[in-house]
């Protein structure tokens, strides 16, 4: 079953949904963003939600630019605009240091403060997902 729009994409039959992306499925979406598929594209492609190819679109960017790809050289192959490789970049690197932070001060089987916080801007943003999703719906 799937719910969509040019937004929003509602899936619950996804094949590779929570999968580990292996080695060929990573150098396939990079070949893809190369292409400038949309995400939406990709999405179906993998049969991934689209939240899931924009955290690897992500962790791409940062891992290409930790080894030694330039800014300039990642507008010049995927053409995503400088700013968005750059938040795109400090995102991954700060969910890196969150999680690195969140192994360290965690008891077992207890949440930071940072998780919590996380965990309710989660639950927010899902919450608005699927009032839009409801809209969406109704409004068919």
């Amino acid at each position: 079953m799937s719910i969509e729009n040019e937004n929003l994409i509602v899936n619950f039959d996804l094949p590779n949904r929570g999968k580990p992306w292996s080695i060929e499925e990573k150098q396939q979406l990079i070949e893809e963003m190369e292409k400038r598929l949309s995400t939406v594209e990709i999405s179906k492609i993998h049969g991934r939600t689209v939240f899931a190819i924009e955290i690897k679109k992500k962790e791409l960017l940062y891992e290409m630019n930790k080894n030694g790809k330039t800014i300039e050289e990642l507008f010049e192959l995927f053409g995503f605009p400088i700013k968005t490789i750059k938040e795109d970049i400090e995102f991954y690197r700060n969910r890196l240091e969150l999680k690195a932070t969140n192994k360290k001060t965690k008891e077992p089987g207890k949440l930071s403060k940072t998780s919590d916080d996380q965990v309710l801007i989660s639950l927010k943003k899902i919450s608005n997902e699927l009032i839009n999703l409801i809209k969406l719906i109704e409004n068919s």
